[in-house]
């Protein structure tokens, strides 16, 4: 006769789930979706094999949490852009806090942009699968929008310009070592990040321009 599984206390219960979502937001980060096993992660959490299908019933589901936890995070970045911009709302002021927020979250938040890597390396398609991400790419296109209403280039497929933006923001972490450093730049520098969001600005205001008149 097979006994019925015991919940563990809430509290351990609580503990032992962070800890499956820290161990396993490090090891997809570092290895991707396919080469990380349920074992792996139990592991490193110092916990038993099945504890992670306990909590979370299969790996693609752990996948989909540790994504579903790293973005909302980045779903803050738009209003938190929002809320620094205050009253002014001109197309410059958006460039610039937008810029920061953005990039600053980044900076902070290494494992979000690893993540994508694999994403796109694997052509794991789970993150479409995660509502947070649905919803931190349409703040970003909301975000994308108010800022160039207004401007000459409020009629351009501004999903184009998500991309772009993305981009250019994400240019020194993903090419760092390949391509800034050879140049002479040093991405790992203290002063570098001021200075790279400073060059998107004023690529981004020129590109967008000045809003047009009524």
């Amino acid at each position: 006769m097979t006994q019925p599984q015991i919940e563990p206390p809430s509290r351990d219960a609580a503990r032992s789930r962070d800890a499956i979502l820290i161990a396993a937001t490090e090891l997809f980060c570092a290895k991707g979706f396919h080469a990380t096993s349920i074992g792996d992660i139990a592991t490193l959490a110092g916990l038993a094999r099945g504890t992670p299908s306990y909590f979370f019933g299969s790996k693609e589901e752990l996948y989909k949490a540790v994504l579903e936890h790293v973005l909302k995070s980045a779903y803050e970045i738009v209003p938190n852009a929002l809320e620094k911009a205050g009253a002014d709302r001109s197309p410059s002021r958006l460039i610039e806090v937008f810029t920061d927020a953005y990039m600053d979250y980044h900076h902070h938040h290494p494992a979000f942009l690893k993540m994508i890597h694999w994403i796109a390396l694997e052509g794991n398609r789970l993150m479409n699968e995660v509502q947070a991400h649905w919803g931190t790419v349409s703040a970003m296109l909301q975000a994308v929008m108010m800022t160039l209403e207004g401007t000459p280039l409020e009629r351009d497929d501004q999903r184009q310009m998500v991309l772009s933006i993305i981009g250019m923001c994400n240019a020194h972490l993903m090419y760092g070592q390949s391509v800034a450093e050879p140049l002479g730049l040093e991405p790992s520098s203290s002063d570098f990040l001021e200075a790279r969001k400073a060059h998107i600005k004023k690529i981004l205001g020129a590109v967008i321009g000045s809003p047009t008149k009524e």
